[in-house]
């Protein structure tokens, strides 16, 4: 119901909700890579901001 009444309020036909920032990052890296792609990324990635 949350995420109907999102995507109604900001136009879209589809929403997403996650319990974090880090987890709506995640859900959107995975989405955009497939089976055999890789991610390139470092420990300094996050800053704590």
């Amino acid at each position: 119901v949350l995420e109907q009444r999102i995507a109604s309020l900001e136009g879209g036909v589809a929403a997403l909700a996650a319990s974090s920032g880090h987890a709506a990052q995640t859900m959107a890296i995975l989405t955009l890579c497939g089976a055999g792609d890789h991610i390139v990324s470092s420990s300094r990635l996050y800053g704590g901001t």
